[in-house]
């Protein structure tokens, strides 16, 4: 069965000291934030989807928890949830590479969300 990626589907978390985001816009390429302000995604790199794993057919759906600095580069990643450890792996190099907009304000907490990356072996990955 194929695997649908909803791109509305960033998760939010609410953890001390952190941004909570409200609300992710149509493209998948901002984030509202609760208290109000946008960061807006503005470097995104795709997730490698190495041949070798299609030609097992492995597939499944990646979380990775992302902290993004204040000035909008990641701080880190974590793993939530994986099929597979190389899928996991390869995820988070590619977030790890992303940028978001600095914060406005001299705000000064750090965003953290979940990202979803699909992948499937009848689509490109999925990684927005």
């Amino acid at each position: 069965m194929k695997t649908k990626f909803i791109s509305l589907l960033i998760v939010a978390f609410a953890l001390a000291g952190c941004a909570q985001v409200r609300m992710v816009d149509q493209t998948g390429d901002a984030v509202q934030l609760s208290k109000g302000g946008v960061r807006r995604i503005t470097k995104k790199v795709a997730v490698e989807y190495p041949a070798h794993l299609r030609n097992q057919s492995i597939t499944g759906v990646v979380v990775v928890r992302i902290w993004v600095r204040p000035d909008g580069t990641i701080a880190k990643t974590e793993n939530q949830s994986s099929p597979n450890p190389e899928l996991s792996r390869l995820a988070q190099e590619a977030l790890m590479q992303w940028r978001f907009e600095p914060a406005a304000d001299g705000e000064k907490r750090m965003l953290v969300l979940a990202e979803p990356i699909t992948f499937d072996l009848d689509e490109e990955t999925k990684d927005k």
